[in-house]
């Protein structure tokens, strides 16, 4: 028996004390073990009503393919993975907001059921490094470069932060590791611009389907997705804040775009610039010479974020100690198909979860320091 996972991050929100599996069978049926137990939240997120449930608890267990398997919690933290057939896993537990635990070399034994409790915290705040005297960062100096060496890595490049999306039919049990497809990310933030740099790994690099100019699935290929949020992290904003969230979408292509979203939206105004292919400014992209990925750099203006549609102009420049949320995935196309034809087949998030679009609260708690 195999274990398969469907979600669809863009059309539904998670359903409290709903277990998100299906099961298929292929040929005879095997024998297979369990993992159930309990997670436990921190106290203040009890209090404030985001429990275990409301805090978008998920567990995986993970095989040596690299197949994730996955359950949430229903509303007293209780769970179970059922299917899975005997061996070692690797199981970690992630929820909106807190650290995740990875506990490793996990024995699933047939018709047995394994007991596995966790207790969750509050995560820190991610630092975000700022710029030596707040100097914009050349788009030229990439992920290796001596201006991000003390920034912080953000890896994408573990099972259970693949993402499915319904309308792309990813099946999670499709991904090979991160020698096919993983993403390392350094951020910085200057008086002018938040910046980003990745070295990335794509079998098939340049290629997405959307549009030059028209559209909205920007998503539709190698891209990556960006979601910030200007205020401190709240467990309790399960609802999109317009005059405090937003989604820029980046399409990695040999003309690369970006589009600012608030709430899946696009508002007016908010695109850096294309035309005189001003969009160079912005974006910089190095395909290695191995043609298995590239060397990319983002700068991401202050100017771009807009309270409400342009409502009071830009957002103030973060200062010292500013508290805020993010969170980044990575979308890669099929390297199966033709370039032509070729539409999104993974998506890695650094949350775990790839719903910071439209749930903020499923974002990661950062913080803008002098310090890394």
């Amino acid at each position: 028996m195999v274990l398969r996972f469907s979600l669809c991050p863009r059309a539904h929100r998670w359903a409290l004390g709903t277990v998100l599996l299906g099961l298929a069978v292929a040929g005879p049926s095997l024998a297979t073990g369990s993992i159930s137990g309990k997670v436990t939240v921190p106290a203040t997120r009890s209090a404030d009503g985001a429990g275990a449930s409301g805090a978008s608890v998920r567990i995986n267990a993970t095989n040596d393919k690299f197949q994730d398997f996955r359950t949430s919690v229903d509303a007293d933290g209780a769970y179970k993975l059922e299917g899975l057939d005997p061996g070692n896993y690797t199981v970690v537990v992630v929820g909106a907001g807190m650290t995740p635990i990875v506990k490793k070399s996990i024995v699933v034994n047939d018709h047995a059921d394994l007991s596995l409790d966790f207790t969750l915290t509050e995560a820190q705040p991610f630092p975000i490094v700022r710029s030596a005297g707040g100097t914009p960062i050349p788009l030229t100096d990439d992920y290796y470069s001596a201006s991000f060496a003390d920034a912080p890595e953000i890896l994408l490049d573990e099972p259970w932060q693949l993402q499915n999306d319904l309308n792309a039919n990813i099946p999670l049990t499709d991904w090979k590791g991160p020698q096919e497809f993983s993403g390392k990310f350094k951020f910085k933030y200057s008086d002018a611009a938040l910046h980003i740099a990745a070295d990335l790994n794509m079998k098939t690099p340049g290629v997405n389907n959307w549009p030059d100019m028209g559209g909205q699935e920007i998503w539709d290929g190698n891209h990556i997705d960006f979601f910030f949020q200007n205020d401190a992290y709240d467990p309790t904003r399960v609802d999109f804040d317009s005059d405090h969230n937003w989604q820029v979408a980046v399409r990695l292509t040999d003309t690369p775009f970006i589009k600012v979203f608030q709430n899946g939206a696009a508002p007016p105004g908010q695109d850096p610039p294309a035309e005189n292919n001003d969009i160079k400014s912005y974006v910089l992209r190095k395909v290695k010479s191995t043609n298995d990925g590239e060397l990319l750099r983002v700068d991401l203006p202050w100017t771009l974020f807009r309270q409400n549609g342009d409502k009071t102009g830009p957002i103030p420049i973060p200062t010292e100690n500013t508290l805020s949320a993010m969170d980044i995935s990575l979308g890669a196309a099929d390297p199966e198909q033709a370039p032509a034809d070729a539409h999104i087949k993974l998506r890695l998030a650094w949350s775990g979860f790839f719903e910071g679009w439209h749930h903020p609260n499923l974002m990661v708690p950062i913080k803008f320091t002098s310090q890394p």
